[in-house]
């Protein structure tokens, strides 16, 4: 996407650069009488939060997270001669000094385009205490190392192991014979029913037989290959998953997708229409 193209669309939303007067990376949009930028990428992010590109908060904050590394690895300190020539102490030297209203600039854009998930604000505190911790540091490399740290070590700490222990902890919960509801689309939910139905539990052979012809018969759907091997001392989980979707994304048709590809049977309906399949749930 060119340059100008993200400034129209920035301009189209209603957001004013003007109010973001950073003079650390190459302008993007230039004025009569000052000059602002935002980095490039937040630029984009901040274009595809307002056209709703990116669903789901776990997918926003990933972005953002990305976002804030690129930031992070383009940010050039001011000189001695600058912080100088712009009457700024030597605390201003300091990484957190002076990185901390650029990325909280940079943040209050986002706010603009659209507003913040609670995901990114708690990534938000979490980068601005890592900063404070950082205050006494003056190496800038040794910072910036720090920093992305912190980045690594929240993405992995509070999206991929959380959102694994929230699975296993839901797993147990989806049983035999059960017809599972859910409405339009989350990353969160097809791994648990992914997981659900690759996982073993004690049910014996005959019951999921059983429940296998008592969900076709209900959902009158074929299932293919879901009769049990005798063999098997333990049995997968035989359920089946009742998408609801609705205008305007229709994001239902991508869970369905997902579910039918993992060999889930589905069944896909509008909202308009649950009250009448309500029953097989």
């Amino acid at each position: 996407m060119s340059e100008s193209i993200l400034v129209v669309r920035i301009i189209r939303i209603g957001v004013e650069l003007l109010d973001f007067n950073i003079e650390i990376f190459p302008a993007c949009v230039h004025h009569k009488r000052t000059r602002s930028s935002i980095h490039p990428s937040f630029l984009t992010l901040g274009v595809d939060f307002d056209e709703d590109r990116i669903w789901g908060s776990n997918e926003k904050c990933l972005a953002f997270l990305s976002s804030c590394e690129e930031l992070i690895r383009s940010f050039i300190p001011k000189s001695p001669t600058e912080r100088m020539n712009n009457h700024t102490g030597t605390n201003d030297a300091l990484f957190c000094r002076s990185f901390g209203p650029v990325l909280q600039a940079h943040v209050n854009f986002l706010q603009l385009c659209r507003p913040l998930s609670v995901t990114i604000h708690n990534a938000y505190q979490y980068l601005k205490q890592t900063l404070t911790r950082l205050d006494s540091v003056e190496d800038w490399d040794e910072c910036r190392g720090s920093f992305l740290s912190a980045i690594v070590e929240f993405r992995r700490g509070s999206i991929y192991l959380a959102g694994d222990e929230i699975v296993d902890r839901t797993v147990n919960l989806i049983r035999s014979g059960e017809c599972v509801c859910i409405f339009g689309y989350s990353s969160l939910v097809a791994r648990v029913l992914e997981r659900a139905w690759k996982s073993p539990c004690n049910t014996s052979v005959n019951q999921v037989d059983a429940n296998v012809d008592f969900l076709a018969d209900k959902m009158k759907t074929c299932f293919v290959n879901t009769k049990s091997d005798p063999s098997n001392k333990t049995t997968n989980r035989v359920f089946s998953v009742l998408v609801v979707d609705s205008r305007p994304k229709f994001e239902g048709r991508q869970m369905l997708t997902r579910l039918l590809k993992a060999g889930i049977p589905c069944e896909y309906t509008h909202i308009g229409a649950l009250p009448s399949v309500a029953n097989k749930v």
